[in-house]
């Protein structure tokens, strides 16, 4: 059984806490999320982010493994067209 991917959007500067729990508490829920599952079937998250304001590492927190497939990160908007095939394979492949 496949079960969709969960695609985060962030057109902004992820900001869960002002202190310094940022990080852990990110990954926390990161790692909560992804181990979602129904059955033996995790949850597949793809993380993309659009803007220059957007921390690459936060991104690579919240995505699945492996970084090179689930990250994605545009410059704007206009930029989308350009990893289309990128976000398809990803959220499209049965791993």
């Amino acid at each position: 059984m496949l079960r969709p991917p969960i695609i985060l959007l962030a057109v902004a500067r992820i900001n869960l806490c002002l202190n310094v729990c940022h990080h852990e508490l990110l990954q926390i829920e990161a790692d909560l999320l992804k181990k979602t599952a129904i059955g033996a079937v995790k949850t597949k998250v793809i993380a993309l982010g659009i803007g220059s304001g957007i921390s690459r590492n936060e991104l690579v927190y919240i995505a699945s493994a492996p970084e090179s497939k689930y990250v994605i990160l545009v410059r704007d908007h206009s930029a989308l067209s350009e990893v289309e095939s990128q976000l398809s394979d990803a959220s499209c492949s049965g791993q």
